[in-house]
């Protein structure tokens, strides 16, 4: 459920566009990685006519074909004829039937894998000349204008995560890691944007408050599966101690009196 919530919400957010790169309207060969339940792939492959493919996601191939691949095994509820899926590592050599040569490559929210630098050198040497990659991650980072947030639970709860990620050689601010990289291998043309997503359905206008909304139902879910391992593995927490806190954070997630924001 919490996948396709996420996908709900970054749709939201860029306006109802599956993409923000300026992709061809005829893009031959397509691939999504990290596909998750395929939701975005699925969708990608809807708005065009000709098959699409995907690895770890999803893809478009010259014969109006589309694969979609993930790390795990990936059977959607249903599928399209241009749409296929695939179990693929993406930490090793990328190795399609036919090559890459794709002409927009989407991934998202991957975590921080880690190595970066191997991901977005697979990308470039998979992409036509003029192809484009978009990497949709999120900035875990609660943001609060009005300092609302402060002396929370869940402000407490979001400063400890990050405590957590740092002792484990990571950290929430991992996206902005992307762009560097990018540059290096020699991509161009690289537009970088920030767009806040509110936490709950504090802020007016029906936009802002079905997207908040759906961002208390995200947390909600994977509060806990999240919060578990960091705390107890690099902080020192027991899980009784995790369990108890986590009630006055869930709490305040969805509390409007509260506001704050996450960058996507």
């Amino acid at each position: 459920i919490a996948p396709v919530i996420q996908h709900t919400v970054i749709i939201d957010v860029f306006e109802g566009q599956l993409h923000l790169a300026p992709i061809s309207s005829k893009p031959r060969r397509a691939l999504d990685v990290g596909t998750g339940p395929g939701a975005w792939a699925l969708e990608f492959g809807k708005s065009f006519s000709f098959p699409f493919m995907s690895f770890c996601a999803m893809a478009i191939e010259a014969n109006n074909r589309g694969l979609a691949v993930d790390i795990d095994p990936v059977q959607p509820p249903y599928t399209r004829s241009n749409c296929s899926f695939m179990a693929l590592d993406i930490t090793h050599d990328w190795d399609f039937t036919g090559g890459g040569d794709f002409d927009f490559i989407h991934i998202r929210q991957l975590g921080d894998i880690q190595d970066k630098k191997k991901l977005v050198q697979s990308t470039f040497d998979n992409l036509k000349p003029g192809g484009w990659v978009e990497f949709p991650e999120w900035i875990a980072i609660l943001q609060s204008p009005n300092h609302s947030l402060d002396g929370t639970a869940f402000r407490k709860w979001n400063d400890l995560l990050e405590q957590g990620m740092r002792s484990f050689g990571t950290t929430l601010y991992y996206p902005n890691k992307f762009k560097p990289l990018l540059q290096e291998t020699g991509f161009e043309h690289i537009i970088e944007t920030r767009n806040g997503a509110p936490t709950n359905a504090c802020y007016p206008g029906k936009k802002l408050q079905r997207i908040g909304h759906l961002m208390t139902q995200n947390w909600l879910l994977v509060l806990e599966p999240l919060t578990m391992p960091v705390f107890t593995q690099a902080l020192g927490w027991s899980p009784d101690q995790v369990k108890s806190f986590l009630v006055d954070v869930r709490k305040e997630i969805g509390n409007t009196q509260y506001h704050s924001f996450m960058t996507l």
